[in-house]
């Protein structure tokens, strides 16, 4: 019992810093919240965990869909300046889409461009996600779509 309570208490711990001490970056805080056009369009969040690793979430509103993403950021392949930053950032996660009443289970693939500013607590992006269809026939898609997010 008391080991679980270690667990417990390490697991809380490690929220609470995660979430009171943002990564170094562009962004005061970690967690960004905005809406994408595209396929999909709807809405968008991004969680940072430091200024390398993030995972992003979007809820499609055209046809429903949802997805989860694990990003790795380049700060380096870009010049940057004073008032931007801008990454390159690839990832990998799952998604599922309701295609008139057929869910289609998806790997995703994707890359895409951030542009943060340092003096707004703004990030505009466009990105594109190839995926592999798991169900419902299998298959090929691609999703594509630009974005803003404001972080608090």
């Amino acid at each position: 019992m008391k080991q679980g309570k270690k667990h417990f208490f390490f697991i809380c711990l490690l929220v609470r810093t995660a979430l009171l001490h943002p990564p170094d970056g562009c962004c005061t805080t970690p967690a960004g919240v905005g809406l994408m056009v595209g396929d999909p369009t709807g809405i968008t969040a991004k969680f940072r965990f430091n200024t390398v690793n993030a995972m992003d979430l979007g809820i499609g509103l055209d046809d429903f869909s949802i997805h989860a993403d694990y990003l790795w950021h380049d700060w380096n392949l870009f010049p940057q300046s004073p008032q931007t930053r801008l990454a390159v950032y690839y990832g990998f996660g799952v998604g599922l889409k309701d295609r008139k009443h057929d869910s289609i289970l998806m790997a995703r693939a994707l890359g895409g461009v951030s542009l943060f500013f340092t003096s707004q607590p703004v990030e505009l992006f466009i990105e594109l996600a190839p995926l592999l269809k798991l169900t419902g026939g299998g298959g090929l898609d691609l999703d594509a779509a630009i974005g803003a997010r404001y972080y608090f």
